[in-house]
This record gives structure tokens, sequence and C-alpha cells, in this order.
């Protein structure tokens, strides 16, 4: 996300200012003496009050530890307490489900499926919770604008998740605290009812047309974090999205 985003942003038009980075607060760091080695760290956003957590991972002894998540939460969330500081808290993979509800891999499968727009596929489970604000906004940002484009075009919206970079610390109540990240495809179609749609200037900045005649397609990413418990729903706690590229026709 952090390469997207530069990427998006493009070279400064002036050098910035030196900033005073927020003072960082070591959560846990993982178990063990083998690599890789994971430390869980927040930091205090004060300009906007929101609480970041960073996961930053070493794969070897003469490595530095580079950040590999860094995940807003959301406001009034909480993270469930991690193992004692002197014992690590050990990582998990994501395909293990061993003293869980279900494995975080198939959890955020769900998850992602629960997101998908007009209608979840394949039909969501009860596995994890979308009441969140994250998962609202993206509900109610799609149908609006389903709503604005009527018969003019269809939109549709896929969740993939990608999880081969994924952090899991086990929480010291038995269940696990999960860093990952989906990709998200808008496609909007345009309808026989309309010749041509014209783009909002992002979008046409970014797909390099001012109008398609066919379709749309967005490519975004979305980066999380889900707390997965021994039993019962999962929630996420954080969150936020990135659009990174798109094509037109």
């Amino acid at each position: 996300m952090a390469n997207a985003a530069a990427a998006r942003a493009g070279a400064p038009a002036t050098t910035p200012e030196l900033a005073v980075a927020p003072e960082p607060t070591i959560v846990a760091q993982s178990q063990g003496r083998a690599w890789p080695r994971a430390i869980l760290a927040s930091t205090l956003d004060e300009a906007t009050n929101t609480q970041m957590l960073h996961v930053m991972i070493s794969q070897e002894p003469d490595l530095p530890f580079r950040i590999v998540s860094s995940v807003p939460m959301f406001g009034g969330a909480t993270l469930p307490a991690m193992g004692a500081e002197n014992e690590g808290s050990p990582l998990v993979e994501v395909t293990d489900s061993e003293g869980l509800a279900a494995a975080p891999d198939t959890v955020v499968a769900a998850y992602a499926a629960a997101l998908g727009f007009p209608k979840p596929k394949p039909k969501p489970t009860k596995a994890v919770s979308v009441d969140n604000p994250f998962a609202t906004s993206l509900k109610t940002t799609a149908a609006a604008q389903a709503k604005a484009l009527g018969k003019l075009g269809k939109l549709t919206q896929v969740h993939a998740p990608a999880l081969e970079d994924a952090v899991s610390f086990r929480l010291a109540d038995g269940g696990v605290v999960t860093f990952g990240l989906m990709k998200r495809t808008d496609t909007l179609a345009v309808l026989p009812a309309a010749k041509e749609l014209v783009l909002p200037a992002e979008y046409a900045k970014l797909t390099g047309k001012k109008t398609v005649k066919k379709s749309l397609t967005l490519n975004n990413l979305e980066s999380f974090v889900m707390v997965i418990p021994t039993s019962g729903q999962a929630t996420v706690i954080g969150g936020e999205e990135l659009l990174v590229s798109g094509k037109g026709l």
C-alpha cells in the first residue's frame, strides 16, 4: 500500500519540512527465538486522534525490522490483551484453526464475500460481523453510486483476500488478531441506455480517459485488522482503502 500511495502521489512540488513522527508504543512481540520475528506497535495521530497499529517484521538475524502493515483503528475500537510482555505472543499461520472459531484465511474469505456488491458472492457465513465503519462505508458508497448511475451503468464490486504477507498474533484469551490485505475490483459496465459515461476528474486522471463507452475498472487495496475469537463471530477493528489503478474502455 505504501508503494501504491507513493506512486499515486507523484513527486512533490517542493521539499516538505521534516516532521517528528509520533512516539510508538510496543504492544507485543512475537514469542520464541526463531526468525522471522515480529513487533506490534501503536502510534497516535494527534491531528485526527486516530490510533494506528503497525506490524514490523525481521526476516533474518542480520536484517532490520521493517513495517509490513499500518492500519488505522476505528473510533471506539479496542485491541484485546496480548500475551505477557516477558513471554511474547506466538505467531499464528493464516491456515491454523487450532483453538479458534475458524482459521484466519477462512474468516477473511467470509468477510470478503460479505462485502460483495450488489450481492455477496458466495453467500456469506456468520463467521464475521460486517457491523463496522469500514464495511458500512463501502456499502453506503456503492449503493449511492449505483443509484446515481440508474439505468446508465451497472456497478459490481468483488473483494479478494491477499494474505501472502498476513501476520497473526495469538491473544491472551486464545484468540488471534490478524493483519491482512484484500484486493477490490470495481467494475462499471456501461448499459445500452448510455452512449458513454463522463468520468470524474480523479478517475479520468487515473485512466487517462475522460469518457468510457464500454466499461470502467478500478483496482483498490484494502488493509484491515481482524480479531478472531475462540468461538463466535470475528470482528474488524480497523481498516482503510486505497485506489491504485484503473482502466477505461
